[in-house]
């Protein structure tokens, strides 16, 4: 259906692709091979390009189906690009497609919502780690974008042993941000994330920020201490701060 309206020149999208400005796209195929993955990223990509004012995009695919590479790798900075697009809600499959939405290809971004597989395939971080974050150190995050970005959300469904090294230090760029909602499961560490750390190592560092939305779950803590951190102590941590 997505091809038919997008590559076969639809009437309707053709006859007002200058005057949608919110569009909400939900793709119930599974991806599951490289073809489908590439005409997904086609039909991203033309919705960017096609539809000109669009200023609220939701792109959103079905949690369940892991894609089975980065989007964005390997593609120009015009693809995905837009100086109209303020709100966006996208399905992607790591931390460097986040990483190249921030490049300085959207920017009017206001609000970024981004639901990913994973910050890095598990698989390959154990293989060759150092590979990974070499190419994840070569995207420019635009500084420009970041000014304007206020809201970021980020979704990941496996979890991560590398919330410290690249999540915090990412995050910490966001200086302008007023809300921010993350969902991650953290492993690998030698304690639990508490409220005291994600104030220290976060919160604090960033100066506008009024809203704070998490659901944070720390397993396989390498540790010889017991304290677990209740959902009460994390609450008192907030309103002393």
């Amino acid at each position: 259906m997505a091809p038919d309206i997008f590559f076969k020149k639809s009437s309707f999208i053709h006859a007002f692709k200058d005057q949608i400005t919110h569009l909400s796209v939900k793709i119930s195929d599974e991806i599951r091979n490289e073809l489908r993955l590439k005409l997904l990223t086609d039909i991203y990509n033309c919705i960017f390009a096609l539809i000109t004012n669009l200023k609220y995009l939701d792109l959103g695919v079905k949690d369940n189906y892991f894609f089975q590479r980065s989007l964005l790798s390997g593609l120009s900075s015009t693809t995905f690009s837009s100086s109209s697009i303020v709100h966006l809600n996208i399905k992607m499959n790591n931390f460097d497609d986040c990483r190249y939405l921030l490049d300085g290809r959207l920017t009017q971004l206001h609000t970024f919502i981004a639901n990913i597989d994973y910050i890095y395939d598990p698989v390959l971080m154990r293989i060759n780690p150092s590979k990974i974050k070499k190419i994840s150190s070569n995207i420019k995050i635009n500084t420009s974008t970041l000014l304007k970005l206020k809201c970021f959300s980020l979704y990941a469904y496996l979890p991560t042993n590398e919330f410290d090294n690249e999540v915090v230090p990412f995050l910490r760029r966001m200086l302008h941000l007023e809300k921010l909602t993350l969902s991650l499961g953290i492993r690998g560490r030698t304690s639990f994330i508490d409220g005291t750390h994600l104030d220290n190592c976060i919160l604090s560092r960033l100066p506008h920020l009024h809203t704070f939305v998490f659901n944070i779950i720390t397993d396989f803590v390498r540790s010889t201490e017991h304290f677990e951190p209740s959902a009460d102590h994390i609450r008192r941590t907030f309103i002393q701060r």
